[in-house]
């Protein structure tokens, strides 16, 4: 009896410090990621070449969307001034939707000069998809006081990615209002 309590303990002790490491690499990644992205930002704005920032970037099908609502929590707003608004949630539209992507419409209006680390989620067919990203656009809306953001994902594994593209597909065969 003494043996199976303090195997027990034991095996929640491991499942505890599973969990708290895993924690601690994933904020990791995310600290990473904002490295490499604020790099990406700077080496952007030094370059010579304007072309280069009118380019269109795309790498996947895009399938614009009706109706579908989201939530955007700012989790690094990457200047120091604006850190305070870290943890933060937006409510808002998804206009468009891609593998690479989508684009998001709020009444909100914030800077977004530094790399700002976002994540969002909406629900779909009772279904609730959570991704990361960095907004890596911004622009006013036509016919409303709206601002329109491009959000780039990051950080997307095999399966998300999967599962996302058929998503997208699906949209894309339905073509109607999806809510």
């Amino acid at each position: 009896m003494m043996n199976d309590i303090v195997w027990i303990e034991t095996f929640m002790l491991l499942i505890i410090v599973f969990l708290f490491l895993k924690s601690v690499k994933n904020n990791q990644t995310k600290k990473a990621e904002i490295a490499r992205l604020k790099n990406k930002m700077k080496k952007a704005k030094t370059s010579k070449n304007p072309i280069n920032i009118q380019k269109n970037r795309r790498k996947y099908h895009r399938v614009s969307v009706k109706d579908l609502t989201c939530k955007l929590k700012i989790i690094d707003f990457g200047h120091q001034t604006l850190r305070k608004l870290n943890n933060k949630s937006i409510s808002g539209q998804i206009l468009d939707l891609s593998v690479g992507g989508l684009g998001f419409l709020c009444e909100v209006d914030f800077p977004v000069t530094d790399p700002v680390l976002v994540d969002i989620s909406f629900t779909l067919k009772e279904e609730t998809y959570i991704y990361s990203g960095i907004v890596v656009r911004k622009e006013g809306h036509k016919g409303s006081n709206n601002l329109l953001y491009g959000i780039q994902f990051t950080n997307m594994g095999l399966n998300e990615e999967a599962k996302l593209n058929q998503l997208v597909n699906h949209l894309a065969r339905s073509k109607k209002s999806i809510n």
